[in-house]
C-alpha cells in the first residue's frame, strides 16, 4: 500500500514541475493536509490543498 494515490504523485511531481524541492515540499505539505483530516493515504483534496498552500506563499 502506497501513501499516495498514483495519479496523485503524478499530480504532485506535474506541478512541481519535476523540480526536486518543489517535489518535496508539495510532498510533505501534503501529508500534513492528509493527516490534518485524518486520511491514511494522501488523496486529491490533500494534494490540491498543498498546492493551494505552497503556492500561497
Amino acid at each position: 500500500m502506497s501513501t499516495w494515490d498514483a495519479p496523485v504523485a503524478a499530480s504532485i511531481h506535474v506541478t512541481a514541475r519535476g523540480y526536486p524541492r518543489a517535489v518535496n515540499n508539495l510532498a510533505v505539505q501534503s501529508l500534513l493536509s492528509a493527516y490534518a483530516d485524518n486520511k491514511s493515504i494522501v488523496d486529491e483534496v490533500a494534494a490540491r490543498a498543498a498546492v493551494a498552500e505552497v503556492t500561497q506563499e
